[in-house]
């Protein structure tokens, strides 16, 4: 309803794009706003703004939606309450009616939304409708036939048992509004009958009509009885919802503008070389009332030709300087402009201003370009100049009352109000935290690589760090975990193997008995469960749980994320630098955490629970000698380790380096280059590079087919990236 009303309202009243743009900003609230909030700033894009709205809430498919869900939402109809049959029967005729009048008629031939509704039915009546079918002999019977169907039966019921069709219960309508709840908002397009041509528009819209004289416009609408203000009938116009007054020409009637009477009088002014007018007494008769709408039509000099101005809105006093041109002299200079009809003047006061609804009528169609400093345009006006001639001494081509020394000392505030220093603001260096200070010292002091892997501790809050028991809050969760391998074997054993993995891949070891005997103050147990990744094919990750809390005391409640220079990089730059290249590249290293190891003293806090799935047994004791996945200081300390080992390599390597530092989001490695050669050259560099922090770079991928590398005999590195 609401494009319609604005479209009809628009159309009806002649409001221009400044009044609509008014209307928009006054009538548009929650999400509707915030969806065209940049573009309810100039009258130039109401145009954009409706079709915005239409596009996020006026899609015919989410109206067909919407009441498709509420004939769903309708509760089955049980066999002794027959009399919601009838409230069924006018919610399945209403969508029979909507579908077809929305364009939407092949929805009726769904056999799927036919069986939904039948289902409805007690069983006696869906037999009548197989009797119905088999005696009609329809062979693909529609949702159509159905509500003719339905409407026959509740009109028999409602005859029978005396029953009205009410509204629905309280029951189905929390039903109905439980199953639309998530609907968006839709603007309803509807059209009418034009009462004079009968075609689909309403009668404001009618070219015929417009064309009628006003007096012809008058006798048709008080032969049908229609309404002065909106041109409807059903009602006058003192109950007419859009009643207001005409406007024009300072009518202050209520009708439609369509059925105003012009008078006689038109203000006429001649527009000069300036494009304002000098017709005082002309302008003075418009501006007798101020802030007043008005219809003011004007020419240029000596012209014939006359242009409306709509939507005129007069002041008593522009408060404008003078100006003065000098013509003569300035076409004695030049000889381009000597026989153009532009006359000077002298203290000339500009009485109108024509400004963005009007720029048709000062818009260029021809440009005469004298030299660097002047022009003249040639507009439905006349002709204007434009320009400045500050050098010029003897002749001044156009004087504004305005002091030099007083331009030159608003230019020096301006200046000054937006220099910095005078602001006293400066450029600070980034400040660290104390925290953030605390884990870089942590980050340098515990990082150092052991053989082919790096080891670093973990970024603690406090350097004395104290866990309460958490090993019964462990065993629940192990428990809990084991009553769903019970239920699903086959997930059970994907983690059986994966507990076997990090076994035998050292990120875990079991704990001695002695060594599980000794409890230490930042003992801690984490409990472990899975998660799936739903973007690669439901890929199952093992992740131990850092934030479950006993009082109120977590893992990650006792760690640092660490500092913000030391985090990933942000991925909208990675991606900007990925977009640069011809030839993409895309890798990942495997198993990123848990091929950094954690320092020993740090160990005793990454305890957990295992027992092989054998629920009868005691659980022994593990310990991640690796960093997991969830802990909060992870993804920082990993990206330290991958810049550390990258900067080795930043003299014998320096693009493959820099890839490693600022073309990797945490473990994926996004990259673009010029060339094949390129990309295989620096590809090959990363992985290498990479190899030496333990790290294995894989799942290369590409754009580009040619692009590969000799390791023995030729083989693919990268695989072609399918388009």
């Amino acid at each position: 309803m609401f494009f319609a009303a604005f479209k009809e309202t628009t159309s009806m009243y002649m409001y221009t794009d400044l009044e609509n743009l008014f209307r928009l900003q006054k009538a548009l609230k929650g999400p509707a706003r915030q969806r065209v909030e940049c573009l309810l700033i100039h009258p130039s894009s109401v145009g954009a703004v409706i079709s915005t709205l239409e596009f996020h809430f006026g899609r015919p498919q989410l109206l067909i939606r919407s009441q498709i869900a509420k004939a769903r939402a309708f509760p089955t109809i049980a066999e002794g309450n027959m009399s919601e049959i009838v409230t069924f029967s006018t919610m399945v005729s209403n969508l029979t009616a909507f579908l077809e009048n929305a364009g939407a008629a092949s929805h009726l031939s769904n056999p799927t939304l036919l069986d939904e509704l039948l289902s409805k039915l007690p069983m006696n009546k869906r037999e009548d409708w197989a009797r119905y079918t088999f005696s009609t002999k329809l062979c693909f019977p529609s949702v159509r036939h159905f509500s003719n169907w339905l409407q026959e039966v509740a009109i028999f019921i409602s005859i029978a048992t005396d029953v009205v069709p009410v509204e629905t219960s309280k029951t189905n309508e929390q039903l109905i509004s439980k199953a639309t709840k998530t609907m968006k908002p839709v603007l309803v397009m509807t059209e009418s009958k034009c009462l004079y041509c009968k075609s689909n528009h309403n009668l404001s819209q009618c070219e015929k009509f417009k064309n009628m004289d006003c007096s012809d416009r008058w006798s048709f609408v008080k032969a049908n009885h229609l309404c002065f203000s909106c041109l409807r009938p059903g009602h006058s116009t003192i109950n007419c919802n859009t009643r207001r007054e005409c406007g024009l020409e300072f009518c202050r009637r209520y009708h439609n503008r369509l059925l105003h009477e012009r008078s006689s009088k038109n203000f006429n002014g001649n527009a000069k070389s300036t494009s304002t007018a000098d017709n005082a007494d002309v302008v003075k008769q418009a501006a007798e009332t101020a802030n007043v709408v008005t219809i003011f039509e004007i020419s240029g000099l000596n012209q014939n030709t006359t242009f409306q101005m709509r939507n005129v809105r007069t002041t008593r006093k522009l408060e404008i300087p003078a100006q003065t041109l000098n013509v003569d002299s300035f076409k004695l200079k030049y000889d381009k402009i000597r026989n153009l009809p532009v006359d000077d003047y002298v203290n000339a006061v500009p009485q109108i201003l024509i400004g963005m609804p009007h720029t048709n009528l000062v818009r260029p169609i021809e440009v005469i370009n004298i030299d660097d400093c002047f022009s003249v345009h040639r507009s439905k006006l006349g002709y204007m100049l434009f320009g400045s001639n500050e050098d010029s001494v003897e002749g001044v081509v156009c004087r504004i009352g305005c002091e030099l020394d007083a331009i030159n000392d608003i230019q020096q505030q301006m200046k000054e109000y937006f220099t910095l220093e005078n602001f006293g603001i400066k450029p600070l260096q980034p400040v660290m935290s104390e925290a953030d200070k605390r884990a870089e010292a942590i980050l340098l002091e515990t990082t150092k690589q052991i053989g082919c892997r790096y080891e670093t501790g973990l970024l603690w809050l406090t350097n004395e760090v104290e866990f309460c028991e958490s090993y019964s809050m462990a065993l629940r969760r192990l428990e809990s975990l084991e009553t769903k391998f019970e239920k699903n074997r086959e997930f059970g054993t994907w983690y059986i193997d994966k507990i076997n993995e990090y076994l035998s891949k050292s990120y875990a070891r079991k704990l001695s008995r002695a060594e599980a005997m000794e409890v230490k103050p930042h003992t801690w147990y984490l409990p472990h469960f899975t998660v799936c990744n739903q973007n690669k094919e439901n890929k199952l990750r093992l992740v131990f749980d850092a934030t479950a809390s006993v009082n109120g005391v977590s893992f990650n409640s006792r760690l640092m994320k660490g500092p913000d220079a030391y985090q990933p990089k942000p991925l909208l730059s990675i991606l900007f630098k990925f977009r640069q290249g011809v030839i993409g590249v895309c890798a990942d290293i495997r198993e990123m955490f848990n091929r950094v190891l954690i320092r020993q003293e740090d160990q005793d806090a990454q305890r957990f629970l295992w027992r092989g799935g054998n629920s009868s047994k005691e659980p022994h004791i593990y310990i991640m000698n690796a960093m997991i996945f969830g802990s909060a200081c992870s993804p920082c300390s990993a990206q330290y380790v991958k810049n550390t080992n990258a900067m080795k390599f930043r003299d014998l390597h320096p693009r493959a380096s820099s890839a490693i530092i600022d073309r990797h989001y945490v473990d994926d490695y996004v990259d673009s280059f010029e060339t094949g050669d390129e990309a295989i050259s620096v590809s090959n560099a990363v992985k290498e590079i990479h190899s030496y922090a333990g790290f294995e770079l894989r799942g290369f991928k590409s754009n580009s087919e040619e692009v590969c590398f000799h390791s023995g005999k030729r083989r693919p590195l990268l695989r072609t990236l399918k388009q």
